[in-house]
């Protein structure tokens, strides 16, 4: 007979080793994916024409790096193929830009939680603080350096007029530290702010921001991107107060005014001014995959916000062509799948859907 405290001890050691085990097993699989995925020539990169180059650029939430399909290596690969994206950043990243830079031939970097992929030799590259990953680009002969970020996902203040918690830590009222329903929508702009900064999103877009204007003195193009967790300062105004949940609520959101206030461009927004006629929704994106209990986590309320994004600083040598949603043209609100009707057009890949966000693209041209 086993002591009980020996009898402890050795189920603690079984259930470690098993741990251990299942991880191993877990790394070889992926190891062994990655390594068997079918690898194509090194892609070369667009031609100029007439001194112009095509630089398509795609935000693409890759959802635990797209391990959430089967195949989602091929997944992510078949949209970058079908939207002609010429750099992709992706967020959640896991080991997918290595697979799809494997599958396509491109140049493909990994930092932080943000990974780039690109179709354009990839000259050089870091990271910047803890959320930004930073490549240039030679694109036909003129560097244009892109950052991708994933912000912090918790302190998602954006729940809190819509009556719920999001993860705020800190002092804060009750319920707010959780994912639940609160007994009451959260109206004060300043509480909300006071929250949202609390995130270290805000000091984020400081920390990148220091870091553009060195390369703008270095005479680099610039374009970053990403999913930050966080709404958009040209969106909450009081013409969308009273819709979506915003229970007349109008608010400038920190991370992305400081980036606006330092001359960037929202690519999106810029080409759609209006956030009633056009909200440009990339969460939560509806996926047929899925029930719609693994796609929302306020499932009594409308949720859906513009939280992935591609800004640009303005150079004479960068035209935004066009800027587009893509993904489903249905998004879950109060649980439900709900078909857009605004005026957005949804660019809908015949590829298998790979994540619960919709992706953007902006379509720019670089020229010498």
């Amino acid at each position: 007979m086993v002591a009980p405290a020996l009898k402890r001890h050795r189920i603690l050691l079984i259930g470690i080793g098993a741990v251990l085990a299942i991880a191993a097993a877990l790394s070889a699989w992926l190891w062994i994916d990655e390594q068997t995925l079918p690898a194509a020539d090194p892609a070369k990169p667009k031609p100029a024409v007439d001194g112009a180059s095509g630089l398509n650029v795609l935000t693409f939430n890759v959802w635990h790096g797209g391990t959430q399909l089967r195949e989602g290596a091929q997944a992510i690969a078949d949209v970058i193929v079908e939207t002609d994206a010429d750099v992709t950043f992706m967020p959640e990243v896991g080991r997918a830009p290595v697979k799809v830079g494997r599958l396509l031939g491109y140049d493909n970097y990994i930092a932080t939680d943000t990974g780039i992929v690109s179709r354009y030799p990839i000259i050089s590259s870091e990271p910047v603080g803890e959320w930004w990953s930073k490549a240039v680009l030679d694109v036909n002969g003129t560097e244009v350096v892109v950052y991708g970020g994933h912000l912090e996902y918790r302190w998602y203040t954006t729940y809190l007029p819509r009556g719920y918690g999001g993860e705020v830590k800190g002092d804060w009222p009750a319920g707010w530290d959780g994912w639940d329903q609160l007994d009451a929508p959260v109206t004060d702009s300043e509480q909300i702010l006071a929250a949202n900064e609390a995130s270290g999103r805000p000091a984020a877009a400081d920390e990148v921001i220091a870091d553009i204007a060195a390369e703008r003195e270095a005479g680099r193009i610039v374009i970053l991107g990403g999913d930050f967790n966080e709404p958009p300062a040209l969106d909450w105004t009081s013409d969308a107060a009273d819709l979506f949940d915003h229970n007349g609520v109008a608010i400038k959101w920190q991370t992305t005014q400081k980036l606006l206030d330092a001359g960037l461009v929202d690519s999106f927004r810029e080409m759609y001014p209006d956030p009633v006629a056009n909200p440009g929704f990339t969460w939560p994106s509806d996926n047929e995959a899925f029930e719609t209990t693994d796609l929302t986590w306020a499932p009594e309320a409308d949720e859906r916000d513009r939280i992935d994004y591609i800004f640009a600083v303005p150079d004479e040598r960068l035209t935004i062509e066009s800027s587009t949603v893509v993904g489903p043209q249905s998004s879950i609100v109060r649980n439900e799948r709900v078909v857009d009707d605004s005026a957005d057009e949804i660019l809908t890949p015949k590829a298998a859907w790979p994540t619960d966000h919709k992706a953007v693209l902006t379509r720019f041209t670089v020229t010498e």
